[in-house]
């Protein structure tokens, strides 16, 4: 696996990673959101966000709560689709 480039979109990360000082699994779902919300003007779903990372619903919010911490995203509690890039 190619930490550099999204496995699941084929976004690359690399720039992402020096920049933002995140895990690639971070990166991986940061840069998820980003290009979702740059196609759609909507950020994605949790479900959505899980199943395009191959992972839980419980995962994906322990990273969303990460990049929320370290300041990248903001969220509305119980809103869906409320994510926004900071």
């Amino acid at each position: 696996m190619d930490r550099d480039i999204c496995q699941h979109c084929g976004t690359e990360i690399k720039p992402l990673r020096k920049q933002y000082n995140l895990t690639p699994k971070q990166l991986s779902l940061l840069a998820y959101i980003q290009k979702y919300i740059e196609d759609r003007q909507v950020a994605p779903t949790i479900p959505e966000m899980a199943e395009h990372e191959g992972i839980s619903s419980n995962s994906i919010k322990t990273r969303l709560d990460s990049l929320e911490k370290r300041g990248h995203i903001k969220r509305i509690k119980y809103a869906k689709r409320s994510i926004t890039l900071t």
